[in-house]
Parts: C-alpha cells; sequence; structure tokens
C-alpha cells in the first residue's frame, strides 16, 4: 500500500482591512479551489495570495467536517 501526502490547507484568524476574516492557504489544485468556491463565501486574494473569508460567513466545524475527508486541515 502506497500513502501519499494529502493536500494540506491552513486556516488563519487575521484582520482584512479592519474586518475579521479567516484566511485559507492552500496549495494550486484545482480539485480544491473548485470545493473552496462551490462550499464556502471565500474570495481569492491576490495581494495575500490566499482565500478569503468573513468570519461571521465562515463555520468552521462544518469546514472540517466537510474538507478532512480529503485533506489535511491545519486550525
Amino acid at each position: 500500500l502506497l500513502l501519499t501526502h494529502p493536500i494540506k490547507i491552513v486556516l488563519k484568524d487575521a484582520f482584512h482591512d479592519g474586518n475579521p476574516v479567516v484566511k485559507l492557504f492552500v496549495p494550486y489544485d484545482q480539485e480544491v479551489i473548485d470545493l473552496i468556491r462551490r462550499n464556502t463565501k471565500a474570495c481569492w486574494s491576490p495581494g495575500l495570495r490566499c482565500w478569503i473569508i468573513k468570519r461571521e460567513d465562515f463555520n468552521r466545524k462544518c469546514f472540517i467536517i466537510q474538507f478532512q475527508k480529503k485533506f489535511m486541515i491545519d486550525y
């Protein structure tokens, strides 16, 4: 059995333009990007080079449950 390293998604609480947000750091992978677009209200920030989502729109527990099936979540 050959194990591969799962894709890692890192969640960081932060402030962006004075608003509480969660930053999602992910490697460039089309499957991850598609899932983030379909399942969250996150937007890509070219300046920060990560996805950002308003903290009020982010349910950490649901995100972890949904994404940990395929990805490693660091929070």
